[in-house]
């Protein structure tokens, strides 16, 4: 999984790296050492571990050494799941290494229904907001 390194996008890329955790995927979560700095602090990481086992954090190395360091201990990734923002460098290295790569939005439902309905909104004559 590679986030975008803020809060309102790794919150919801955590949750969902939960979720696979939960099914018996094993999942590698890729974030800048700031942020597995910050993360690994407020929280118990033993009590995280034991919860989620098959959660592994890829801090400090780029993407395609990840990649590469997988495909040395013959577990090589059978998906990336990138931000949706930051799939750039996924769908390179997913073409490099033969894996499919997934874009997952983090926006919020309002901001999805934002997308969906602004031309609407603004046919109407709603936006921009009068007075």
């Amino acid at each position: 999984m590679l986030p975008m390194p803020n809060q309102g996008h790794l919150k919801p890329m955590l949750k969902l790296a939960e979720l696979l955790c939960h099914a018996s995927f094993q999942v590698t979560f890729i974030n800048t050492e700031y942020v597995n700095e910050t993360f690994v602090s407020s929280i118990d990481i033993q009590a995280f571990s034991r919860r989620f086992p098959g959660f592994r954090d890829a801090a400090k190395p780029a993407l395609f050494e990840v990649m590469v360091s997988l495909m040395r201990q013959q577990q090589p990734p059978t998906c990336i799941i990138a931000d949706g923002i930051m799939s750039c460098s996924a769908i390179d290295a997913g073409k490099e290494f033969g894996a499919p790569v997934l874009a997952f939005r983090t926006s919020s439902a309002c901001c999805i229904w934002t997308y969906f309905h602004l031309s609407m909104l603004i046919q109407e004559g709603e936006v921009p907001l009068q007075g």
